[in-house]
This record gives C-alpha cells, sequence and structure tokens, in this order.
C-alpha cells in the first residue's frame, strides 16, 4: 500500500512538473500566428494561420512544413 502511495506520489509530481514548463502559444488570453513558407530558406511566405483571443482560427495560404509561431498578444 506504501509503495502505491509512493508511485502515485512520483507520477502527481511529474504531471504538475511539466504543465508548469510548458509553454502557452495558444490559448485564453494569447493571440498566436502560424506563418508559413515555401522552403528551409524562410523567405517566400506562402500562408498563414492566427488563433484569436476569441478562441477563432483564421487562415489564408498553404501550410507547410516550414513554419514560424509568434505569440502576439496578451488580450
Amino acid at each position: 500500500m506504501k509503495r502505491h502511495l509512493a508511485s502515485l506520489a512520483v507520477v502527481a509530481a511529474l504531471a504538475m512538473s511539466s504543465a508548469i514548463t510548458t509553454p502557452v502559444i495558444a490559448g485564453p488570453g494569447v493571440s498566436t500566428t502560424w506563418t508559413y513558407y515555401s522552403d528551409d530558406t524562410y523567405t517566400q511566405e506562402v500562408g498563414w494561420r492566427q488563433f484569436t483571443c476569441q478562441g477563432r482560427t483564421i487562415k489564408s495560404g498553404i501550410q507547410t512544413q516550414y513554419v514560424v509561431t509568434t505569440a502576439e498578444d496578451y488580450c
């Protein structure tokens, strides 16, 4: 029984530590923009997506694997 409680305590501690260190990039109070580029030179923008403070997603163009994420506004 003591071993079971100790295991639960370790799991709870790990869960709390990962929740604390996880950066917020989208959610209430943060507007986040993803800008997509054509290749790994990041010179030709081909699309974008934004998560607004109201919880809506707006997007245009195409999404690629070459992306820059920016948390823009704290609202």
